[in-house]
């Protein structure tokens, strides 16, 4: 006991003598080196803390400052500069221009001045990260990286994020990045829990960090840049750096950041509905799914929808109704099914220290109500960093993070149009017609509990009893982190090992009680299953480094690396509830048990060797060689090399440096390489196992054992992938414009082929193979530009954009084509010569070049599906500006898109359904289809047919090919407005900055190509994260977000 109060008395008299350090005052005054203008708006830190201030109007600054500290002067467009204090209390500070002699992280972890790259990288610095609105890292990445395509599967709060660098490169594996989180690889996958028609459901599991722990995020994305991280880098790597696992030395006095944020969420997608007409077909009345029935002016009531039930069972539930009108009118009652979200953002961190050790903690809390009722997200992060360097030349660390996400949703499911394939909350509402009030309306069956809605047949679910009745889950516990010790044995030889896990537990659960009308679900499910996925990773890294001339440096690192990722699943899912009301699986009649065990390794040597001549030309020479278990014995070793060249031109040729127009030329060109496993299994057959197959009618269980229809391919070898990459980085008068352009080409051969189909007469229908190759060439430009810089008054602007192309050269002898996502019948495919993904359905059958149409005036449908649509754009571009003036700073950033096709089934229906604003015409017109007859090729159309067929049986129901629209699209993304405090006004207080945050998210967009009203964003992913692309099938509507932060340091 005497031992505890000693250590707490110690422990108190520690913080007490870091809070109460000695501080002395110093002043100065910050200029351009080349004008002599002082700089205003200059942030002058003390190194490793927030506390610090801003230059005045003229360049002038006072600061209280620890004794010994650092001071960090950082002003957008010039060179960050540290001032080590010794003593003195005034300073003259003269700022340059930014060239490219910055500092970035590369592969494992290791900083490099970015001029000695031959390669690109991107920075992203956390304040461009932290206080967002959204709180999911991909999606707040979107338009920031060139080459970075990210798309979300849903605006609902927690749903998944597509992320893909460089283009799509495999078609049966994996095109997501590896997320590396303080040195450590952090699993990002999205768990699903069925097929790509619920795909929207899921999260992805980067939604467990916390923006606001974020120092920086460096993005790799080349292969030469990647090659030190194995077949896993195969796809880009994200190096994301928290404020726990930051190197970056505290000062010796502790700090205090308190963020606190508070936004609103809103459906962005809602479409502009129409308000003459109701239901029905060809302007008579109905309560079908249609609003093709009279104007309002034309009919005042219409028998109560109740009262028209053809179950008589239904009817007597609601006597209420019976023999009832139902007034005939516009109620506008799908908006008014969703809400505004509130979502609260609390962010609290302490960092302190000294010269040899500092220390970090946060703790972030997120609340998350999204738009839609029912769909919310909580999450914890906890995380602690912490580094020291001992007196025997050994330098320890470590961070540690714990973090709980807890995600709940209506079930969201892809729907064509006519009711959902499974249950799903938006499958029915948007074409709810004009005049029924779905907000009116009873929902449930007040007898059985089931759902009731305005059709006689009771044959649509209403999303009301979805809301209630039905529901998906995620409870996810994850702890990450990573210890380090580094033993430096002189100034020119360290020797560094690092052990870091990810281990994840997530609990999923969704159901949906007996009494529902989705085919297939009516008597209810049951489905729960967990998931526990462990990544233990082990470097050991030895490097090197020495001049080896007066004109040679050598950088020299070699590495080794072991890996194991494991993955635990099991669960049950349960049908034909008993009881209504309760979700537990003794309550269903029949269960279904499911479990699934991969354990894959990593072993991994690499070497990698940087020269550098005169600080002008550099080299690196990098090779990684592989072995993994997930093949066959004699294919489990693969090895990759990679080679890079930088050559800073304004440094080698002494003319340049007197240019006034050019002021920094590098010239750069990388080759990297790189393989893709094939997953575990895949190279043996594999036995199914029933405890359950059937039961005799005496109660006897019947077991069974099945050979799976895939034949095992021993021979099986990684697809194998190859990068060239050249680029200039360039700044321009006087550093005021900067321009970075990348030129790649990236191939894979040996494509994994999943589906070569075989004769089933041999007992198996499928096998895995080696065999087609993908392309992939694009374009990368990043630009930056000081546009005005006049007193206090700056304005910058900066932009990034990305042009690709991405085919499938070709596939497996005699194989023509292979579906990516989506069904059979319509969806992505990859077809040698054709874009990757490319969008298939069906088309109207040809005559001679032109439409066919039938007797009835409408098309006829070609009964083999085609290629209708190319989904990859033909190029994305963002664009910043930022206007600062005396601590008030405005951000907006616009997004463009340029081309690419999307499939749209919402556009489509809403068409076809005659809801939005687009058919709000005279609806007695009718309509001739271009094309020639099918029964005289030699004759044009001539027959009429109705504004209901034209609609409805063409654009509707008919060919696939006009539910293609050109996804071209402007969107205001991010706009900010945010106000620091003066020093003089807080200098008194306990406060070391006090600034105000005004922002939204996905505030406006325009897709100028869709049909008038219908709304649609583009931003949008219906198969779910993977490799499809360009179809949208009612399920995922967008968000827009905005409020207000309050950020506080002591």
């Amino acid at each position: 006991m005497k031992k505890q109060l000693l250590f707490t008395f110690t422990l108190v008299l520690l913080v007490v003598f870091e809070l109460t350090a000695q501080s002395r005052t110093v002043s100065g005054k910050v200029t351009d080196v080349n004008t002599g203008e002082g700089l205003p708006g200059v942030n002058v830190v003390v190194k490793g803390t927030t506390q610090g201030t801003a230059t005045n109007i003229d360049g002038s600054f006072t600061l209280s400052i620890p004794q010994d500290a650092i001071l960090v002067f950082s002003y957008v467009g010039m060179e960050t500069q540290e001032v080590a204090t010794n003593g003195k209390t005034n300073f003259d500070i003269k700022m340059s221009e930014t060239s490219l002699s910055e500092v970035v992280v590369t592969a494992s972890g290791i900083e490099k001045k970015k001029k000695a790259l031959g390669y690109a990288v991107s920075t992203i610095d956390g304040s461009k990260i932290q206080e967002k609105p959204e709180s999911d890292i991909g999606r707040i990445l979107r338009g920031k990286v060139a080459g970075m395509d990210v798309t979300q599967t849903s605006g609902m709060s927690g749903a998944g994020t597509n992320i893909v660098m460089r283009g799509y490169t495999s078609i049966s594996g994996s095109n997501q990045p590896l997320f590396v989180v303080d040195g450590v690889p952090f699993d990002s996958q999205t768990n699903t829990q069925g097929n790509f028609q619920d795909g929207q459901t899921q999260s992805s599991r980067f939604l467990d960090l916390d923006p606001n722990n974020i120092e920086s995020v460096n993005v790799l994305k080349g292969l030469s840049a990647t090659v030190l991280y194995g077949d896993r880098g195969r796809n880009g790597v994200i190096l994301i750096t928290t404020n726990t696992g930051s190197s970056r030395k505290a000062a010796r006095k502790a700090e205090i950041t308190l963020t606190q944020s508070v936004f609103a969420t809103q459906i962005a997608s809602l479409p502009d509905y129409q308000d003459n007409y109701g239901g029905g077909f060809y302007q008579n009345f109905g309560f079908f799914f249609s609003n093709w029935g009279p104007e309002f002016s034309e009919i005042n009531t219409v028998a109560h929808p109740y009262s028209k039930f053809s179950d008589a069972s239904l009817r007597a539930a609601f006597p209420e109704f019976q023999g009832k009108q139902y007034e005939y009118k516009a109620y506008n009652s799908v908006p008014r099914f969703f809400r505004t979200g509130v979502t609260a953002s609390t962010s609290l961190s302490i960092r302190g220290g000294g010269p040899k050790t500092s220390y970090s903690v946060s703790y972030g809390y997120y609340d998350d109500k999204g738009f839609t009722p029912g769909n919310n997200l909580i999450r914890n992060n906890f995380s602690f960093g912490g580094r020291t360097t001992l007196a025997n030349n050994i330098t320890v660390g470590a961070t540690l993070n714990y973090t709980t996400t807890k995600y709940e949703t209506p079930p969201t499911a892809s729907s064509q149009g006519s009711n959902p394939v499974s249950p799903s909350i938006f499958g029915n509402i948007f074409y709810t017609p004009i005049s029924v009030d779905l907000m009116g309306l009873p929902y449930q069956n007040p007898i059985t509990g089931g759902s009731v809605y305005y059709r006689s047949g009771n044959d649509i679910q209403n999303p009301r009893w979805t809301l209630e009745n039905a529901f998906a889950s995620q409870v996810v516990d994850r702890f990450f982190g990573q210890i380090n010790a580094t033993y430096k044995f002189n100034d020119h030889l360290n020797l560094m090992y690092r052990i870091g896990i990810d281990q994840y537990t997530e609990q999923n659960a969704g159901g949906q009680h007996k009494g529902g009308v989705v085919t297939g679900f009516q008597n209810g499910f049951y489905n729960t299953y967990s998931i526990v996925n462990r990544i233990i990773n082990h470097d050991l890294i030895l490097s090197y480094n020495k001049s080896l001339t007066e004109d040679i440096e050598l950088d020299a690192i070699l590495g080794f690396n072991a890996r194991r990722d494991a993955l635990d699943r099991q669960g049950v899912f349960s049908v034909n509830q008993s009881v209504f009301g309760i979700f537990r699986h003794f309550n269903f009649d029949t269960q279904t048990s499911n479990q699934f065990t991969r354990d894959e390794n990593r072993l991994g040597a690499y070497l990698q060797a940087n020269f550098s001549y005169k600080n002008y030309l550099f080299l690196n020479l990098v090779g990684r060689n592989d072995w993994a278990n997930t093949l066959e014995t004699k294919n489990q070793s693969i090895f990759y090399p990679g080679v890079s060249l930088a050559v800073d031109l304004t440094s080698a040729i002494s003319a340049l440096q007197e240019s006034t127009i050019l002021s920094y030329l590098k010239l750069r060109v990388g080759y990297g390489s790189s393989a893709n496993f094939p997953t575990a299994y895949s190279t043996r057959n594999t036995l199914g196992l029933s405890t359950r197959a059937f039961q005799q009618n005496d109660g006897t269980l019947i077991q069974s054992n099945s050979v799976a229809n895939r034949l095992a391919n021993p021979d099986l070898k990684p697809e194998r992938l190859s990068e060239l990459e050249v680029g200039v980085e360039t700044q321009l008068f006087k550093n005021k414009v900067g321009l970075e352009v990348s030129l790649f080409q990236k191939r894979t051969t040996n494509l994994l082929n999943q589906t070569q189909l075989l004769d089933p007469a041999g007992g198996y229908t499928v096998q895995a193979t080696n065999a087609g190759e993908i392309k992939v060439e694009g374009i990368e430009l990043e630009a930056s530009i000081k546009v005005l810089s006049v007193g206090g008054f700056r304005w910058d602007v900066s932009g990034v954009l990305t042009a690709m192309k991405n085919t499938v050269v070709s596939l497996a002898p005699g194989q023509d084509q292979v579906i990516i996502a989506g069904f059979t019948n319509r969806g992505n495919l990859a077809r040698p010569g054709q874009p990757f993904g490319a969008l298939f359905g069906t088309k109207v059958q040809r005559t001679n070049g032109q439409y066919t149409v039938a007797s009835d005036g409408t098309y006829v449908i070609d009964p083999t599906a085609g290629v209708i649509g190319n989904p990859q754009p033909d190029f994305t571009s963002s664009l910043t500006n930022t206007l600062s003036w005396n601590g008030i700073t405005l951000s907006f950033e616009w997004q463009y898109q340029g081309g690419g096709n999307i499939l749209s089934l919402t556009a489509a229906t809403l068409l076809a359904r005659g809801m939005t604003e687009g058919t709000n015409f005279d609806r007695r017109q009718t309509f001739i289809l271009p094309g020639v007859l099918a029964s005289d090729a030699a004759k044009q159309n001539n027959i009429q047919i109705a504004a209901t067929d034209m609609y409805f049986n063409v654009l509707g129901l008919g060919a696939d090919e006009f539910k293609v629209f050109d996804a071209t699209h402007l969107r205001l993304n991010e706009v900010s407005l945010s106000y620091t405090l003066p020093k003089a006004l807080i200098e008194k207080t306990p406060f070391g900055m006090v600034q105000f945050t005004l922002s939204g998210y996905n505030l406006w967009y325009n897709a100028f190509n869709f049909p008038k009203g219908t709304n649609v964003d583009p931003n949008s992913l219906g198969t779910g994260v993977g490799n499809g692309r360009g179809i949208e099938f009612l399920a995922s509507p967008s968000a827009k977000r905005f409020g207000g932060s309050l950020k506080l340091t002591f």
